[in-house]
């Protein structure tokens, strides 16, 4: 209601491998909300493919990471940083419980980060990965990205 240029448009379906190029492909950025590794692979394949960056974030128990993928400065993907999508779901079986706190500190550090990425105000987190535990409060950045040939 404040900024009449923003245009929250629902789309009441399921992502799949059918519909999830069309509905990344319509906009500049798309920020995950997901909760499956699955699902995370899927976006990161269709902003692949379709040159849209992808704010990347996940929650595990006490901790957290973030990172921009799919970016034009640093063009890493979802299976760059994960490239055995079997052993990231063996370990996905039995999630801790997720302090609330981490979803909303990571949800921040997203948020900020699309800001980045549409406004230019800084360099984003392209081709790194930021990391949190909140029982320690220690922060990590961690460069990503294709080895050099």
């Amino acid at each position: 209601a404040l900024n009449r240029e923003v245009k929250a448009v629902p789309h009441p379906a399921r992502i799949d491998e059918g519909n999830a190029g069309a509905l990344v492909s319509q906009y500049d950025l798309v920020v995950d909300g997901c909760d499956n590794h699955p699902t995370r692979y899927l976006l990161s394949d269709a902003c692949s493919r379709a040159r849209i960056p992808y704010i990347y974030g996940s929650v595990h128990g006490y901790r957290g990471q973030v990172s921009v993928l799919c970016h034009p400065d640093c063009f890493v993907t979802y299976r760059d940083l994960f490239p055995d999508a079997d052993a990231l779901q063996e370990t996905a079986s039995t999630p801790p419980p997720v302090l609330g706190t981490v979803a909303s500190i990571v949800g921040s550090v997203q948020a900020n980060e699309a800001l980045k990425v549409l406004a230019g105000y800084a360099p984003p987190l392209a081709g790194t990965l930021w990391t949190i535990d909140v029982r320690t409060m220690q922060t990590q950045l961690f460069r990503i990205g294709l080895s050099p040939s």
